[in-house]
């Protein structure tokens, strides 16, 4: 964080020894706005949670200079406005560049190199995770089957099983899907040239499976009885990347899949879409 300041700051100060003494250009009137504007609406802001009177006139003054659009958000827009740059400029640079900072050859000899866990205790990992699971599901069934057949299964009981335990899930499912990247990365055998080691590594994918499963009927029972809001769409969104993620994490123990980049490139993707709709208008309507 500190090198990105540094670099934004020596970025700024270079720009501005440059145009020293010589007329005035759209560039530095545009980063001489940027300047006035976020601090004169950081002073703005602050302010008018200082004083009820000045929040008054600054509302007043707000709508009729930004018709309609709230300080807030004119102040959002202009301090995102440097970490766009650099995160465009990043992205910019990393596609201009012509040489990887790390070769396909370098990064497998690097990672050969710490492919040392015996095959035994990536086996009884792999075992005692999924026995654990296994008990776990065993378990729910049994609860849950005889509450249903006693008809002892109300909208209560219901929404108490829906709310608790839904983040734990998903921590479950990430903590699955490190163990198997992990596994993947320091097993002496490979996962897929071994038979009981992939059988062990199918397994514990269906189990992540199941309990992506299991955190998506939580989701959706609560979702269903108190409605949507903006903290449960952002938990949709965050248990479909984590499907998508446990799904690329199964396909691979079968075929060579760069799950990990699809992975992040389907969470930017969807994220990306998801902050352009307007979900403040359409939750009242669903």
């Amino acid at each position: 964080m500190l090198l990105r300041i540094h670099v934004l700051s020596t970025a700024v100060r270079d720009y501005l020894a440059h145009r020293s003494g010589q007329k005035l250009s759209p560039g530095l009137i545009g980063l001489s706005l940027f300047l006035a504007g976020g601090i004169g609406m950081l002073a703005w802001s602050l302010l008018s949670g200082a004083d009820p009177f000045f929040a008054e006139v600054a509302a007043a003054a707000g709508t009729i200079l930004f018709s309609g659009v709230s300080p807030q958000i004119m102040l959002t827009l202009i301090l995102s406005l440097p970490v766009g740059a650099w995160l465009f400029g990043l992205a910019g640079g990393c596609l201009a560049s012509t040489k990887p900072l790390f070769s396909q050859s370098q990064w497998k000899t690097s990672m050969a190199r710490i492919q040392v866990l015996p095959a035994f205790t990536t086996a009884l990992v792999l075992s005692v995770l999924c026995l654990i699971y296994i008990l776990f599901f065993a378990v729910e069934a049994f609860v849950y089957l005889r509450l249903l057949i006693s008809g002892a299964i109300t909208v209560t009981v219901a929404c108490q099983y829906a709310v608790q335990g839904f983040w734990q899930l998903c921590g479950i499912v990430i903590l699955n899907l490190s163990v198997l990247a992990a596994l993947r990365s320091t097993s002496e055998v490979p996962l897929l040239t071994s038979k009981r080691l992939h059988a062990a590594a199918k397994l514990f994918c269906l189990c992540t499976l199941a309990f992506v499963l299991l955190a998506g009927v939580k989701l959706g029972i609560y979702a269903f009885v108190f409605g949507l809001t903006l903290r449960r769409i952002l938990a949709v969104w965050a248990l479909n990347v984590l499907s998508a993620a446990t799904l690329l994490a199964f396909l691979g123990l079968f075929r060579s899949v760069p799950a990990a980049r699809w992975t992040v490139l389907y969470s930017i993707t969807s994220f990306t879409l998801l902050c352009c709709v307007p979900l403040e208008n359409w939750i009242p309507l669903l």
